[in-house]
C-alpha cells in the first residue's frame, strides 16, 4: 500500500514502480508486475535494472521476441545468456541460440535447461555428434529429466551405439518414463542390436 501511494502522489516516481512491481512477484501477480515494470520502463528507458526485470518477465512467460529486444537494448545489463539463448532457440534462429549458449559455457554456466536446450539446438542443425555432450551434462545436472534421458537413448540409437542406448533406456525407466509401445519397441531393438538377445526378445512381446 505504501508503494501504491508513493505512485498515486508522484506518478513519475520510478523506485515505486519497481517497488511494487517486485512485491506483486512475490504474491505471483504476474500481470500487475508486468504493468508495474513497464510503466517504469517508459519513465526510465536507460534503467538496466528495470530492462533486466521486465526481460526475465517476458522470458518466463515465453514472450521470447520481447525478451531479446529488451536485451539488445542494454548491452550492460545483466542478463544471462541462458534467456537469450533459450529464447533463440524457441525463435528457431538456431545459429544465434549456439552463440549465447556457448557464451553461457564459457563462464561457468551449470544450468540443466541450458544444456538441454543446447543439445536440442544441436539437433535441428542435425549434429547429433555435438548433441551427444549437452544431453550428458544435462542429465549430470538434473538426474529427475527421464524424458531427457529417453531423447538420449533415441539419438545413441540413431547413431547405431545401442549398448549406450540401453544404457538411458534403462535410466529412463529408473527415473520413472511412463512406457509406451514406441518405448519397448526402441527398447527391444536396442537390446537385440546390442547382442543381449534373450532380453530383446522379452522386450519386443510385450507389445
Amino acid at each position: 500500500k505504501d508503494f501504491d501511494k508513493a505512485i498515486q502522489f508522484n506518478p513519475g516516481f520510478t523506485d515505486a514502480y519497481i517497488a511494487n512491481g517486485r512485491v506483486n512477484l512475490e504474491m505471483r501477480k504476474i500481470f500487475i508486475a508486468v504493468e508495474n515494470f513497464s510503466k517504469a520502463y517508459q519513465l526510465a528507458p536507460q534503467n538496466n535494472e528495470v530492462i533486466k526485470e521486465l526481460a526475465t518477465l517476458y522470458f518466463n512467460n515465453r514472450q521470447f521476441q520481447k525478451a531479446i529486444e529488451l536485451a539488445q537494448k542494454c548491452t550492460s545489463c545483466d542478463i544471462p545468456d541462458r534467456i537469450l539463448g533459450i529464447s533463440y532457440y524457441h525463435l528457431e534462429d538456431y545459429a544465434k541460440a549456439v552463440k549465447f549458449f556457448q557464451q553461457a559455457i564459457d563462464r561457468g554456466d551449470k544450468d540443466a535447461e541450458s544444456s538441454y536446450t543446447l543439445g536440442r539446438t544441436y539437433l535441428e542443425l542435425e549434429n547429433e555428434k555435438s548433441a551427444i555432450p549437452q544431453f550428458q551434462k544435462a542429465i549430470a545436472l538434473d538426474s529427475t529429466r527421464y524424458v531427457w534421458m529417453y531423447e538420449l537413448a533415441l539419438i545413441y540409437f540413431n547413431q547405431n551405439d545401442f549398448k549406450n542406448s540401453v544404457k538411458y533406456f534403462d535410466m529412463a525407466t529408473n527415473a520413472g518414463y511412463n512406457k509406451t509401445n514406441d518405448f519397448y519397441e526402441n527398447y527391444g531393438f536396442a537390446q537385440l542390436y546390442s547382442g543381449d538377445s534373450e532380453n530383446g526378445v522379452k522386450t519386443l512381446n510385450i507389445l
